[in-house]
């Protein structure tokens, strides 16, 4: 029955997400899982209406000091501007429609697309709070999809739901032929690995303030995105958590909607902290070496 086959593709897709390509049973995995998704399918597109996609709209952002944007160059960025003006200085810079020719741009945008087909049957895994408190929760792409476009009732950002840090297209390959890597990605050392990771959440979706340990190459997709981003030498006043060092114990909210009053109480030396900040739209690349401390806001999905 059909419930019986959602099970099942449930547990082949949990199969895929813990044991990554390199598991010996991929292949038979990604065969099996497809099968199934399209047994499950029902092959019928949804009729999808223009217009408010819904989502809670985010609230205003506020800085407790003036902000230096990002620079932004046209696309394309050649390979020896890139090395000289941005790679070996550390400096992050916002491409313009860097990556506007990707498929994805412009097919991903349909909620149909997610919802629908073989592809909507699929499951994921949902973090359901971003300190990981409550951990994930597995679901059908389709649902996500409904679940992003449902206004939040809590007051807490970080109980929204997110697809994150998450190598979708290693569990499902269907998607790649909408990517085109950047050459600039291959810049690293010789033993560098370049890791795909999607992210993927409904509107006011934030991220704690935090540096990752490798450079990124964030490129834009669907919606529009808020970043604030810190320099490594601005680190001493974003109150690192013990546990994690390469978080800040500032909460989003605390970051981007507190005001000057608050800052000076609970988080004194933030104030002094520059930082610059950007925003995204679908198209937009933005390069951003490793221990850079950003945070991310989701303005529309």
């Amino acid at each position: 029955c059909s419930e019986d086959k959602k099970r099942a593709l449930r547990l082949l897709d949990l199969g895929l997400i813990l044991g990554g390509p390199d598991t010996q049973i991929a292949s038979a995995l990604h065969h099996r899982a497809e099968k199934l998704a399209e047994e499950l399918s029902t092959r019928k597109r949804a009729h999808h209406e223009g217009g408010d996609d819904g989502g809670w709209l985010a609230p205003g952002v506020v800085a407790p000091r003036p902000a230096a944007a990002v620079p932004e160059v046209a696309s394309p960025l050649s390979l020896e501007d890139f090395l000289v003006s941005y790679f070996a200085t550390k400096s992050p810079v916002k491409i313009a429609q860097g990556c506007q020719a990707w498929p994805a741009v412009r097919r991903w945008r349909e909620e149909a697309f997610w919802s629908t087909g073989a592809l909507g049957q699929r499951f994921v895994p949902v973090e359901t709070d971003y300190w990981m408190e409550e951990g994930f929760d597995i679901m059908q792409l389709k649902d996500f999809i409904q679940h992003c476009k449902v206004p939040s009732k809590s007051s807490n950002p970080s109980r929204g739901g997110y697809l994150a840090q998450h190598a979708l297209f290693d569990q499902l390959p269907c998607l790649e032929a909408d990517l085109r890597m950047p050459d600039l990605a291959l810049c690293g050392d010789g033993d560098s690995t370049v890791l795909r990771q999607v992210f993927f959440g409904p509107e006011g979706t934030v991220t704690p303030l935090h540096s990752d340990p490798y450079e990124n190459i964030f490129c834009q997709v669907v919606g529009v995105k808020y970043l604030r981003l810190y320099a490594p030498s601005e680190s001493r006043h974003l109150y690192p958590r013990e546990d994690m060092k390469n978080n800040s114990r500032l909460e989003p909210v605390d970051v981007l909607l507190a005001d000057a009053v608050t800052y000076q109480e609970k988080f004194p030396e933030f104030l002094q902290a520059e930082f610059q900040d950007v925003v995204l739209h679908p198209g937009d690349v933005l390069l951003l070496d490793f221990n850079f401390c950003g945070i991310s806001l989701h303005l529309n999905s």
